[in-house]
């Protein structure tokens, strides 16, 4: 998933497992997102559990952190990076740099 969007991957494999524990995280937040999406009133509630929404702001970070890492290095490869920050000049108006960023948080 790194590789395709941000340009490189997490080297989970290259470093033999997760050193960082995010697949935990990505893990628990997958059953959150399930409840979520058959009950979207419980995210109101869910956000104000301590362990869930602690997940919730990792995975932020991680989204906003390789996102910022992908843009200060460039494009290496027409990955989805490359056309949402409009690398190619295809848009009049190329998108500001935090808007870019922010979408990290999505893709993650």
């Amino acid at each position: 998933m790194g590789d395709m969007a941000f340009g490189g991957g997490f080297e989970m494999l290259r470093d033999g497992g997760d050193k960082a524990g995010l697949w935990h995280v990505l893990e628990r937040f997958a059953v959150v997102a399930a409840v979520v999406s058959h009950i979207p009133w419980a995210s109101r509630i869910l956000h104000k559990i301590p362990f869930i929404s602690g997940d919730l702001q990792r995975l932020r970070k991680v989204g906003v952190d390789s996102a910022s890492s992908r843009l200060k290095a460039g494009a290496s490869t027409k990955d989805l990076w490359y056309h949402l920050s409009d690398e190619a000049g295809l848009e009049k108006e190329p998108p500001l740099v935090k808007d870019v960023v922010a979408d990290g948080k999505e893709i993650n």
